[in-house]
């Protein structure tokens, strides 16, 4: 994709056709659209809103008697990343994102292996631009005197990425004990409240099914936001997003001065 994007650059400063180039998922290294459907997830779910909101209750306000210094949106929250870290694509591009809001601390939770903690590169990123992180081997892990699991607002859980074992991964590998990378009701049940849960699927066993209908289980809903932030990608790409936007205001203004009303 990489490559593809710096070919069509070139074509464009000669004047040539520019075709944009759109990263769906590129090996071990980045899935840009991921970390876009990733962050919208996490900010719709961090509004704290309701449909039971009104002038005498809403959840946020609900949400603050328990967690006194809560905010809404994504500065200053504690996001957990938890699995195949090294080699995950999707915790690569939506902790680069994360890294560009205000005092956000990143917590990530992989077996002690080198192809499976974080990267080099990345480390260094988040190191120059000053982000907060922790690497830990277990979700019972103290940081500052607290469990890992207890300390996140948000937890981002991922698969072991088995495609890319080589032979010797596949050796070296023998003595983990990956359950001890899996979800379980108990662990969830010490998370906040709120806390959301994400994962970008497939699943291979990190989370229980018994935790689908736990209302902090996000992964659905974030599979979903998938259809709707790329259909913008592809809209902003073509230039029609102005166009659709005055479609909407067009067809649905009746609807929303019903609302107001």
């Amino acid at each position: 994709a990489e490559c593809c994007a710096y070919l069509m650059n070139d074509l464009d400063e000669f004047n040539q056709r520019n075709v944009p180039i759109v990263n769906g998922g590129s090996g071990a290294d980045q899935h840009p659209t991921q970390a876009l459907l990733d962050v919208y997830t996490i900010q719709r779910t961090f509004q704290f809103t309701d449909p039971r909101d009104s002038s005498r209750w809403t959840k946020f306000d609900e949400l603050r008697k328990a967690y006194p210094e809560l905010t809404r949106g994504l500065d200053g929250k504690v996001y957990g990343f938890c699995g195949d870290i090294g080699r995950g694509r999707t915790v690569r591009s939506l902790a680069e994102l994360l890294a560009l809001y205000d005092d956000v601390t990143m917590v990530f939770i992989a077996p002690d292996h080198p192809r499976l903690q974080l990267g080099s590169d990345l480390r260094q990123k988040l190191i120059d631009l000053g982000v907060t992180f922790h690497e830990v081997s277990s979700f019972d892990a103290k940081i500052d005197g607290r469990p890992a699991i207890e300390m996140l607002d948000c937890l981002y859980m991922t698969r072991i990425q088995a495609e890319h074992d080589t032979v010797e991964d596949r050796s070296s590998f023998g003595g983990i004990d990956f359950k001890k990378y899996h979800l379980s009701r108990e662990l969830v049940a010490r998370m906040k409240d709120y806390a959301p849960i994400l994962h970008p699927f497939p699943r291979v066993g990190e989370i229980p099914y018994a935790i689908d209908a736990d209302p902090r289980a996000m992964y659905f809903r974030q599979a979903r936001n998938g259809m709707w932030i790329r259909a913008a990608l592809l809209a902003y790409l073509f230039g029609v997003e102005g166009k659709i936007a005055d479609h909407y205001r067009k067809v649905f203004a009746d609807f929303r001065q019903a609302d107001v009303v």
